[in-house]
């Protein structure tokens, strides 16, 4: 059942981000850890904001979209940042019904064009959407 069919968007937590992030570097390597707790906390729990009560970012795909680029454009880890981000999304994204499908070549370079601040919010979320399926 789809995040949309039940209307309860399910988070992953800031310890399963760095969990991610931690696989990710032992199975590739690089530089392993938080470089600024604040940022990676900040980007970790940014999907989950409210104001007044309500939701900021209103559906799961603006969700996933936040998540990734806070990630990727705010380097909260040391190393891995950019692969962090799409897996995080992706994670987060298949917890709430749906599962990425990711053109290598094509993800490469969308995930390069977040970290240069390329693509804004709805952009991301547009891709994301068009390039997932529900499972």
């Amino acid at each position: 059942m789809t995040a949309s069919r039940k209307n309860k968007i399910e988070y992953i937590s800031a310890a399963e981000v760095l969990a991610i992030h931690d696989r990710i570097i032992d199975g590739v390597g690089g530089i392993r850890g938080v470089r600024d707790e604040n940022l990676f906390r900040s980007a970790a729990m940014r999907p989950q904001t409210a104001f007044g009560g309500s939701d900021v970012y209103p559906d799961v795909w603006t969700k996933a979209a936040v998540l990734m680029e806070g990630i990727a454009v705010f380097h909260p880890f040391s190393d891995g940042n950019k692969r962090t981000s799409i897996t995080a999304a992706s994670a987060f994204l298949y917890r709430n019904g749906y599962e990425i499908e990711l053109p290598v070549e094509e993800t490469e370079e969308m995930v390069l064009d977040v970290a240069q601040k390329k693509m804004d919010v709805p952009q991301i979320a547009a891709w994301l959407q068009k390039h997932s399926r529900g499972h």
